[in-house]
């Protein structure tokens, strides 16, 4: 996985296609596709986060749309950040641009001790 790019709220990240993430019809794994979504959105959450603060993610849901069978992109974007929770909108595209699936995730928003 790699971080392409970070701002205020949002992120990019690239996840190639490797053998190991494939499943028996030669398509990338959904849980897998479903935890790199969870990372960029906690990426794209921490670059909102005051240093006393600190996440957890409470829910995330998932709609597959297509296969994925090359690389991919997750474009986060977070949508609401309040006191106490977060939420995030994360699309999953191919390099070509193609909607793969759509993620909106809840985050909770703790305090460091």
């Amino acid at each position: 996985m790699d971080v392409c790019e970070v701002s205020e709220g949002t992120s990019k990240l690239r996840l190639p296609m490797l053998e190991e993430f494939q499943n028996r019809a030669g398509t990338m794994q959904g849980g897998l596709i479903a935890a790199f979504a969870d990372c960029a959105g906690g990426i794209a959450l921490r670059s909102l986060l005051k240093e006393s603060e600190t996440s957890a993610t409470t829910n995330l849901d998932i709609k597959y749309i297509a296969p994925v069978k090359n690389e991919i992109f997750a474009y986060a974007e977070i949508v609401h950040k309040g006191k106490s929770t977060a939420v995030g909108e994360i699309d999953i595209k191919n390099k070509e641009g193609k909607l793969l699936a759509k993620i909106t995730e809840t985050f909770a928003i703790l305090r460091k001790d």
